[in-house]
């Protein structure tokens, strides 16, 4: 049988839309993970993907002909913040606003505090793909392209947490298929290091925003870090990935500034409010 699969907005110069007729044999397997079950077919490899494209390229050099025009840019852009800035929320605003023109999307997470969705703590939430390590990003969108017949957008809640692989199979989609990637997350872990998703998302982003939502600390200065704390004490070591569970209050996180993050303050009446000690020194007698 023959598969069609409409690619709008390729990184190159291309019509409006693109029909390519793709022989069934060469579409890619996908790797197992919770979304895409095994299955029992070979592994999936890169080689029926380069084959594709190459036929994409071949048909549109073949049917743009005189009609070329230069298309918008699809571009991947990282939004970041603290958490409490509003990540979720815009992320779900922009896959509302988009979804809503009639673009076809996709919205990812991974670790959210409800599994498979993206939700806020505003209270609002959506059905969200659960990226899991095996998730190969680019085989996935480029999957959900051949059944939907395109896809225009991909947002990405909770990517800090991805692979560094699956950050360059974002940038895949962006410049093979032509789809905007919205990527937000956060920048530092509770140990004050980029997490390795967010470092690369960093290398490889054409647009980097901070989001404008400032959270704040106990002592009113602006929270720039995210504090982990063990039965209310502020720690610096233990398992990197660690949700808040509502129904486990021993291990929270808290937002505070660089100076109380770094000495582990957590202001008047906490459990890890350091003991401070008062000496006297005696300095000597003035000169007469």
């Amino acid at each position: 049988p023959q598969i069609h699969l409409l690619f709008p907005r390729l990184r190159s110069s291309l019509p409006n839309s693109l029909s390519v007729t793709v022989p069934h044999r060469q579409m890619p397997h996908f790797a197992c993970n919770a979304v895409w079950p095994c299955s029992g077919l070979a592994p999936a490899t890169s080689a029926p993907i380069v084959e594709l494209l190459a036929d994409v390229r071949e048909q549109r050099r073949a049917q743009a002909g005189d009609r070329i025009r230069s298309p918008l840019m699809a571009s991947l852009r990282f939004s970041f913040g603290t958490m409490g800035s509003g990540k979720s929320t815009l992320a779900l605003q922009i896959h509302h606003n988009l979804s809503q023109r009639g673009l076809q999307g996709i919205l990812c997470s991974q670790l959210d505090r409800t599994d498979g969705k993206v939700s806020s703590a505003l209270g609002v939430s959506a059905d969200a793909i659960e990226v899991g390590p095996r998730l190969d990003l680019f085989e996935m969108a480029l999957a959900i392209a051949s059944r939907r017949g395109r896809v225009d957008y991909v947002v990405c809640d909770e990517a800090q947490f991805y692979l560094p692989a699956q950050i360059e199979q974002l940038a895949r989609i962006v410049d093979d298929l032509g789809a905007d990637v919205f990527a937000f997350g956060l920048l530092t872990t509770f140990q004050g290091e980029l997490f390795d998703g967010t470092r690369r998302l960093l290398e490889l982003a054409d647009e980097r925003v901070e989001v404008q939502v400032e959270a704040r600390c106990w002592c009113g200065e602006r929270a720039t870090h995210n504090a982990r704390l063990h039965n209310g004490v502020q720690v610096y070591d233990g398992r990197l990935f660690v949700v808040d569970d509502p129904d486990d209050q021993s291990v929270t996180y808290e937002l505070r500034c660089r100076r109380h993050w770094m000495t582990g303050d957590g202001g008047p009446g906490s459990a890890d409010r350091p003991e401070v000690r008062v000496q006297e020194v005696d300095i000597g007698h003035p000169v007469a």
